[in-house]
């Protein structure tokens, strides 16, 4: 028994060392998730460019722990501008092109994530003359994901004198709406099942341009469904305005069979930037404050951006033959039947 265990102390002592090199000596790696000493690493080169390769090195080891973690990648992204900082400057262009990489597979892993596109527009600044519009477009596209942001939106404004809008390939930003019962209605919870369209209209109850809009929708949902589309209407209307309307129906259609949602003094239009901003002026009566440009916004099950147009002219609307064809068009892209 005694030589049996004196050889076994050598396995012993083995085993705990691996345990130690693995899960003590490197933390960040075996907690994925744990990123404190990975981000003390950065930051220690960000303050002394000498630690740059010790920081390289905790940046990969934790990408690949983890190679869905969209902060490894922003921390990838802040290596990479000490690293391009320190390139003479014939090789800053290239350099800075390998931030702009590792920032756009970070966007690719959470989509709503602002933080790529301010980094991008903070690295675009700190380089002194950067391109207008790849510049706008980073600004638009921290202004779209964090809806209703006054600081986001006007740093995108006072760069083009525009409001940010989406546009198709973004990820639906995370606002919401009300049912005729008064309760929240998510974005998000429009296209979990399905591709969704979300008509933004002024009113079903004095504007008949959006009546015949409604009223051709509402003829359209079993042809929509057939390309695995549902569709919701929003408008400033009331939630008791639009229960009395998906009880009563518009024009002879009752039930009515597209779902309402109240958007109250036009809050998530403005969100969206398509609020239209003659109608939020003093003296506006309140049936018609807050109202949208009528716009159509097509998102797919994974929450992107297929179609989207706003008209300037409140007579004209999109039609479902349109609607249609990019469902189709989305259908056949996701693979589905």
């Amino acid at each position: 028994m005694r030589r049996i265990l004196l050889r076994s102390v050598p396995l012993l002592a083995f085993v705990v060392a691996t345990f130690v090199a693995t899960f003590v000596a490197r933390p960040s790696v075996a907690r994925a998730g744990d990123l404190t000493d990975v981000e003390k690493a950065v930051a220690a080169a960000e303050a002394d460019p000498n630690k740059l390769e010790a920081a390289k090195t905790a940046v990969a080891a934790a990408i690949a722990a983890n190679l869905k973690s969209a902060p490894a990648r922003m921390l990838e992204a802040r290596v990479l501008v000490v690293e391009a900082k320190g390139k003479k400057t014939s090789q800053r262009a290239a350099a800075y092109a390998l931030v702009f990489d590792a920032l756009r597979r970070a966007s690719a892993i959470d989509p709503w994530d602002p933080a790529p596109f301010q980094m991008k527009a903070d690295v675009m600044t700190s380089m002194g003359t950067p391109d207008s519009a790849a510049y706008a477009e980073a600004l638009r596209g921290v202004a779209i994901r964090k809806p209703g942001d006054a600081t986001a939106r006007e740093a995108y404004t006072r760069h083009t004198g525009k409001v940010p809008t989406l546009a198709v390939g973004d990820p639906m930003p995370r606002v919401v709406w009300k049912d005729s019962a008064g309760k929240d209605v998510t974005a998000a919870s429009l296209y979990e099942k399905g591709t969704v369209v979300i008509e933004l209209y002024r009113s079903a109850v004095w504007c008949p341009y959006c009546m015949k809009q409604l009223v051709a929708l509402h003829d359209a949902v079993d042809k929509l469904a057939k390309e695995e589309m549902t569709i919701v209407a929003c408008s400033p209307d009331t939630a008791e305005t639009i229960g009395k309307i998906e009880k009563e129906g518009v024009k002879e259609r009752s039930p009515f069979r597209v779902r309402l949602l109240s958007d109250p003094e036009g809050k998530t239009a403005d969100k969206l930037g398509v609020l239209n901003p003659e109608t939020v002026k003093p003296g506006t009566p309140s049936d018609a404050f807050g109202l949208p440009f009528p716009t159509t916004i097509i998102v797919d099950v994974t929450g992107t951006v297929r179609f989207v147009k706003t008209h300037g002219d409140h007579r004209d609307r999109v039609k479902p033959e349109e609607m249609l064809a990019v469902g189709k068009k989305i259908r056949e892209a996701l693979g589905t039947k």
